[in-house]
This record gives C-alpha cells, structure tokens and sequence, in this order.
C-alpha cells in the first residue's frame, strides 16, 4: 500500500478502480506542491503591477479531467484569492484527438459524480 494518499476513481469500462488514476493521482500529489509553490511566485510578480492578462494553466494529456480536476480548481482558487475574484483565467486542456472531450466537458461542469461514470 502506497504511503502517498491517491485519486481512486471508478474506472467506466471495468466497474473496478483504474490504476492510471492512480499513477496520475501519485503525480499530482507529487507535484503540488511545486505547483502551488510556482503559481504563487507568478501571483506576487503580478499583484505589483496590476494586469488584465490572463493566468494561463494548461493540462496536458486530459483525458477525462478528472485526475487534474481537484488541482486545477485549486489553483483558481488560489488565483483569485491572490490577483482577484475577477481577474481573467484560461484554462486549456489538451489530449489526442480521439480522447472524448464530451465526457471532459461533463467533468468540467460538474455532471459527471466520481463514483458513477
């Protein structure tokens, strides 16, 4: 049993818990903590200069978005709390072109529940 605490998602073609969730959710605590390190550097060299530009975050081989999902929502709250509750966002997810980018949407709109796919 892993030590690190882990994304365990109901996989929608075996019923049973994907692995790769795992592997993804292994990353993603390994990194977040840079991450959130980084974008906080980012917001402090902005917050002396006032901007309209946008924080750009980017999420790499998508698939569903479930498993940047947590992070991604962290990092604009994060960002709104540091910048400003209005300041622009843009968030691109990016996968091959035979992911399917309806079930991300879903996702991202909060319709799809983590134990049910």
């Amino acid at each position: 049993m892993s030590s690190f605490p882990t994304m365990k998602m109901n996989s929608r073609f075996t019923r049973g818990v994907d692995d790769m969730y795992n592997v993804h959710g292994h990353a993603g605590n390994l990194c977040r903590e840079a991450i959130l390190e980084g974008l906080g550097r980012i917001i402090h060299s902005r917050s002396d200069k006032p901007s309209v530009e946008p924080v750009t975050i980017a999420d790499f081989g998508t698939a569903d978005g479930r498993a940047s999902l947590s992070l991604v929502n962290e990092m604009i709250d994060v960002i709104q709390k540091g910048l400003n509750k209005n300041h622009p966002i843009v968030v691109y997810y990016n996968d091959q072109p035979m992911n399917d980018f309806n079930l991300l949407s879903k996702a991202i709109q909060g319709c799809i529940n983590d134990n049910k796919v």
